[in-house]
């Protein structure tokens, strides 16, 4: 039944999309090796293995120090006869953890990892020790409850979404109508900025080389070459400013949007909106 229930979407985006979706998820050099190169870090062993081990710590630390917990606890667990739960667990955060041979780190690239982490909480609970360990386990979990539940509410809910964000939102689905208005159906549109990918979804927006790309976006899977050959085959590109890619850094940790493509983009007749965006307007411009 597991197995059915995980090749049973995967045979109905095929049916849907057929291969060229797989293809642009899987196949599409996603990872550190373009930028790195570019910026002339290499990655050796001792460096991946840094990157991986730093990683695992902060999910540890920040968002699930229940592991810490389990891994105290083991010769418990072990006695009460719940070494392959917890041993699961543990491995399997360590497999996921292995994603970090090709990228540099990042909060949502621990979502594989924490769900893992959290079934320790019921094999910890099922323990039957003494008032002393007891307490000591259910300090942990609480502890960890809180924090998450305040850096959700703090952090993501109110200081990302009601404090700093209100007017930039607001800006944001005015863009997204304005262009959902301009690019008809059946144009194409290229976003290189990590910044502005939801108007691919807001604006109901469609790729140029969704067979060979996808949705690319942003310097760990976009080069210099992609970026090329997209902008190329795009009907539109929406970018930011220059002031806009200045202010924010973006100029830098974007390197495939290099000078000569921004200067061949900016020939052709654009809009610039009120939050700093560009469409420019490829197609028909084309000399």
């Amino acid at each position: 039944m597991y197995i059915a229930g995980y090749f049973f979407p995967l045979l109905l985006c095929f049916v849907f999309f057929g291969t060229d979706m797989y293809h642009s998820i899987l196949f599409n050099g996603y990872g550190t090796a373009e930028m790195d190169a570019f910026y002339g870090i290499e990655n050796t062993p001792v460096i991946v293995l840094s990157r991986i081990a730093t990683n695992i710590f902060s999910l540890c630390n920040y968002q699930v120090p229940v592991v810490y917990a389990s891994l105290l606890f083991l010769p418990l667990l072990i006695r009460r006869h719940k070494h392959r739960e917890v041993l699961f667990c543990l491995f399997a955060i360590a497999g996921f953890a292995m994603q970090f041979v090709f990228v540099h780190g990042g909060r949502h690239y621990l979502l594989y990892m924490i769900p893992f982490a959290l079934l320790l909480v019921p094999l910890l609970l099922t323990l039957e020790a003494g008032k002393i360990v007891r307490y000591m386990i259910l300090l942990i979990i609480g502890v960890m409850t809180l924090t998450g539940v305040y850096a959700a509410c703090h952090n993501r809910a109110l200081k990302r979404y009601v404090f700093d964000g209100e007017h930039d939102y607001e800006n944001q689905w005015k863009s997204s109508e304005y262009i959902a208005e301009v690019v008809q159906e059946g144009e194409t549109v290229f976003i290189p900025h990590v910044g502005l990918e939801y108007l691919y979804y807001t604006s109901n927006l469609y790729p140029p080389c969704m067979a060979e790309t996808g949705y690319c976006t942003g310097p760990m899977e976009v080069t210099v070459d992609m970026c090329t050959q997209n902008v190329r085959e795009a009907d539109y590109v929406i970018h930011y400013t220059q002031e806009e890619m200045c202010s924010t850094n973006e100029e830098i940790f974007e390197y495939f949007y290099t000078d000569s493509i921004r200067q061949y983009v900016d020939q052709f007749p654009s809009d610039t909106l009120e939050n700093a965006v560009v469409i420019s307007k490829i197609r028909g411009n084309r000399k």
